[in-house]
């Protein structure tokens, strides 16, 4: 995708909080069943660290990889 000005903040950084929301979805789609309509499901913590910055205009890929789903919370 590209890092469009809408996900970044007034000096051209992707804003930390756009990138924390593309995670939680994408691993959520991830993990959903096939009929994702209708998973009900929150994240319960989701902890984020950045390595660094990515700049408006920069094209990046998501690529994300089910290892285990837990049974219990």
């Amino acid at each position: 995708m590209c890092v469009g000005p809408n996900y970044c903040s007034h000096i051209g950084i992707m804003h930390g909080g756009a990138i924390s929301l593309i995670f939680d979805l994408c691993t959520t789609m991830c993990a959903a069943p096939s009929d994702f309509r209708a998973f009900g499901g929150v994240s319960r913590t989701l902890n984020v660290t950045f390595l660094r910055h990515v700049r408006q205009g920069s094209w990046v890929r998501i690529y994300c990889v089910l290892l285990h789903i837990g049974f219990w919370l």
